[in-house]
């Protein structure tokens, strides 16, 4: 563990806290920390000298990742792995501990999408219900949502493609883009497709109209 020190941005003081830990977050206006005990990493609310623990985890190399609706999110960057916590759940806080390389939150905060980077999955918070949408033989490059509707928008080998969950049971999906080298963004109406892409004669915006 590393001492950690608090600023004071209206005073411009610096003040040593009363902890030590690997990793300081906040959270609901407390501070949050991960920290590790013997063989095991913990996540816990830091009030003063007390720590009140929320969940153990195995040790790893550890990051806190943006998340959604009052949820604590990492990710272990050796093992590939995003774990999505609700602290508000002492029995079981851990809703999603899975193989990740890759994720994007739909704009509702509900529902989660990730990719170990053959695979394409989701979660949804409100049913507590983990899907496999779909397996790849070449790996996954880039993924988002569309913003709007249900759909997934992914990149693999330079193809960006479409893939549509609004409620079906056999999912479509269909190429938006073939051959792009670069990554992909996506204007806020969802009209536009654009990329940067690194050519012989430079850096070159490029864009594409998407159908209604």
């Amino acid at each position: 563990d590393v001492s950690i020190s608090g600023i004071d941005v209206d005073s411009a003081t610096v003040a040593l806290l009363p902890y030590s830990a690997d990793l300081v977050s906040t959270y609901d206006g407390r501070e949050m920390t991960l920290s590790t005990s013997s063989n095991r990493a913990v996540l816990s609310y830091q009030e003063g000298t007390t720590a009140s623990i929320i969940t153990y985890l195995p040790l790893g190399d550890y990051e806190f990742v943006p998340a959604h609706s009052g949820l604590v999110s990492l990710h272990d960057k050796n093992r590939h792995r995003l774990i999505l916590i609700d602290p508000s759940n002492r029995e079981q806080p851990i809703l999603v501990n899975e193989e990740a390389s890759l994720w994007a939150w739909h704009p509702s905060n509900d529902v989660l999408l990730f990719s170990s980077g053959y695979d394409l999955k989701r979660y949804v918070r409100s049913i507590h219900e983990s899907q496999t949408l779909t397996r790849l033989s070449t790996p996954i490059e880039q993924l988002d949502w569309f913003p709007l509707g249900n759909a997934a928008i992914y990149r693999t080998q330079g193809t960006i493609t479409a893939l549509n969950l609004d409620g079906v049971t056999i999912l479509s999906q269909s190429a938006l883009w073939t051959d792009l080298a670069g990554s992909f963004w996506l204007s806020p109406d969802g009209a536009t497709l654009s990329s940067l892409v690194e050519t012989q004669e430079g850096w070159q915006w490029w864009t594409r109209k998407l159908q209604n």
